[in-house]
Parts: structure tokens; sequence; C-alpha cells
């Protein structure tokens, strides 16, 4: 065109930046009403008319000022005409509420841990139940492996000490014990291959006086 009326033109700008006024303040109303019924602490839902216009400036959203005016009355007018949004007069204060939500990321996270607690709960019990079980068969697979291996020991020195060339063939507890099983096996490991021995067939305990104490000895009978 070779003639720009510069009335229409300030009209299409007023026009361009309420556009994007009006869409900024509807996203601030949603989160304004998520943050309320959120946060027990946030005392209204609302936005009031003045609130909106500081955010306004604040945001930049239109940086002239001779058009901010026409764009955020244009704009206000918008959100008044919205189905989304409530406007009501408060004691004189114009306030504007969202009948949508946008949930703060932290408010969403927490309501969701609250509406399934009991799930969630239930699944951390199964997982360290889980946790549990497994730490603890492998545990006792592995004590069962060293009680075995132990007693395989124990038979092997009770048939050696069998030889004829030894001079006793019976072999006293606590040696064994001591040559044995240090203080890290503990007694569990050595209480259970003592079990073991005594209930084998091919072994005979009998108690016996060695180096002027009594002890009990572990002695291989079996041929």
């Amino acid at each position: 065109r070779l003639f720009v009326d510069p009335h229409e033109a300030w009209l299409e700008q007023v026009v361009f930046y309420s556009d994007r006024m009006a869409l900024q303040a509807t996203y601030w109303l949603k989160v304004q009403r998520g943050i309320y019924e959120c946060d027990d602490t946030q005392p209204h839902a609302y936005l009031t008319e003045a609130e909106l216009l500081k955010r306004w400036r604040e945001s930049g959203v239109c940086p002239d000022d001779n058009l901010f005016s026409g764009a955020s009355l244009k704009a206000l007018d918008m959100l008044k005409s919205d189905d989304g949004i409530i406007f009501e007069n408060k004691d004189g204060v114009n306030t504007y509420t969202s009948s949508s939500i946008i949930w703060p990321w932290g408010c969403f996270i927490l309501m969701h841990l609250r509406r399934n607690l009991m799930m969630i709960i239930l699944l951390l019990s199964i997982v360290l139940g889980s946790l549990y079980l497994y730490v603890t068969i492998n545990l006792k697979k592995k004590e069962e492996e060293m009680v075995s291996e132990a007693t395989n020991k124990v038979m092997q020195m009770l048939k050696k000490q069998k030889s004829p060339l030894k001079s006793r063939h019976f072999v006293p507890l606590p040696h064994i014990k001591d040559d044995l099983f240090s203080s890290k096996t503990g007694n569990r490991i050595w209480n259970k291959v003592k079990q073991r021995v005594e209930s084998d067939s091919r072994v005979v305990t009998t108690p016996k006086l060695v180096q002027g104490e009594q002890m009990l000895t572990w002695e291989w009978i079996q041929d």
C-alpha cells in the first residue's frame, strides 16, 4: 500500500501485543491456580489486575510504552470474555482466576506420591524384601560352602592322622579348631563343622588326656 493509516497501524500492533499478553496471562493464571491448590500457605488462586499489569511490564512482552496501555486494556478485555477465566470484582479489586490448572513440578510429584503412597510403600517393601532375601540366600550359600570345605579339611586331617607312622591316631578338638579356624571364621562355622563330623559314623569322639589336660578328641576309625 502506498499510504498507511497511522491509526490503523497502531491498532494492528495493539492487537498483536494484546494477543501475546493474553496468552501469557492465561498461562500465569493456570500456574497460580496450581500453586494455590498445592500450597496451603498460598492465600488465593487469582491474580489481580494490578499484578497482571506489573508482570507484563516486567516481562517486556510489549516493549513500546505507547502501545502498552492500549494492548494491556485489550488483553484484559480478552481475559474477561474468555470462558476459561473467572473475572470477579472483590471489594473494588478486579481479579482473574483460571478454571484450568498447571501443576508445578514439585507439587505434581508430591500430589502423585500422596495418591499412590500405599502402592509406593508396597513396591518398596517388595524391593527391599527381595533384596534381603537375595542377600540372605547368598550368605547362607557362602556359609554352607565354608562349612563343607572346612569339614572336608577335618576329615582329611583325621585320615592322615590314622597313618601307622603317627604316634597317635586321634586329634584333639582344640588343636583342630586352632589350626583350621581363625577368629574371623567365628564359632558359627566351627559349631556346624563339629556337628557334621560328630554325626559321621567314620569318626569317633572320645575324651582323652592330652599333655596333662582332658580334651575331646576325634579319631578316624574306618579302614
